[in-house]
């Protein structure tokens, strides 16, 4: 994640950043749960925390990644998704029009591609659309669930979903 976060890709910046919030609360609990004294673990605990985060913003910030987040704090503030969807927000609105085509059995399996080109090409909404200048960059979604809804449905969507609901669901039952 953090090699990701430095490529200063969102979702990497906002994982890392949800990692590192879990781990700390995991570790005051571990600590907690084996030490029952807490007070020279945690004070020795927070110390290099402190000094590992004053690292990590200060190489954060020399590696643009702060930079980065401040810009789309502001686009989002102004109601712009152009850079925090790295401008694919049109790519979301149109394949959003393609499902609503059809929601139910979607148009089959590696259809994106040509799908969405006719689709650019022959809607209002399409043609309004500025999208990137990327030579096969729209050959996918670049959302994975939105590509799949559109190629096979909300059949597929849902199977999709069971596919990381169905696990997780018999990793709870064991734990408990």
């Amino acid at each position: 994640l953090l090699g990701l976060a430095f490529t200063q890709t969102l979702t990497a910046i906002f994982a890392l950043g949800i990692s590192f919030f879990r781990w700390l609360a995991c570790h005051h609990w571990w600590v907690w749960r084996t030490e029952g004294k807490l007070t020279r673990e945690l004070v020795v605990f927070w110390i290099v925390l402190l000094l590992g985060s004053a690292a990590g913003v200060l190489v954060a910030q020399q590696a643009g990644v702060l930079n980065r987040v401040q810009v789309v704090v502001r686009q989002l503030s102004r109601g712009d998704l152009s850079t925090a969807t790295a401008g694919r927000q049109p790519v979301y609105k149109i394949t959003w029009e393609m499902i609503k085509e059809d929601p139910v059995f979607g148009k089959g399996l590696n259809s994106f591609g040509q799908d969405f080109y006719f689709a650019r090409a022959d809607t209002v909404s399409g043609r309004r659309a500025k999208l990137v200048n990327q030579p096969g960059a729209f050959r996918q979604v670049h959302n994975e669930y939105l590509q799949v809804w559109e190629e096979l449905g909300i059949a597929g969507l849902l199977a999709l979903l069971g596919v990381f609901v169905i696990p997780i669901a018999y990793a709870f039952r064991a734990m408990r």
